[in-house]
């Protein structure tokens, strides 16, 4: 069996402010007007690491026109999937602004 203990965690534009950890990310808004009559996706991996690699960060986008990635501060490759699994934009990489 396994147990996780962590204490209560501050919100930051609905998600955790732990996925900040420790400054080594940094909350960014993502734009996705594609998902405001939709249930979507969001998915960031880094620039250059292939689809099935491991993602820097995932959030659900359920008819809502931004949400917020929890980043480092490299270049990434933000992809948006409708809940069907259907690609509705990946963008080039690029270094988040900040």
């Amino acid at each position: 069996d396994l147990v996780v203990v962590r204490g209560p965690s501050a919100v930051v534009d609905g998600r955790p402010s732990y996925m900040a950890m420790g400054g080594r990310r940094t909350p960014t808004p993502i734009a996705v007007p594609e998902c405001a009559t939709q249930h979507c996706f969001v998915v960031a991996h880094r620039a250059g690491e292939p689809g099935t690699a491991t993602v820097l960060d995932r959030v659900e986008a359920n008819r809502r026109q931004a949400v917020t990635l929890y980043l480092p501060n490299e270049a990434a490759r933000i992809t948006v999937f409708a809940a069907s699994g259907q690609v509705l934009r990946a963008t080039n990489p690029a270094t988040p602004s900040r």
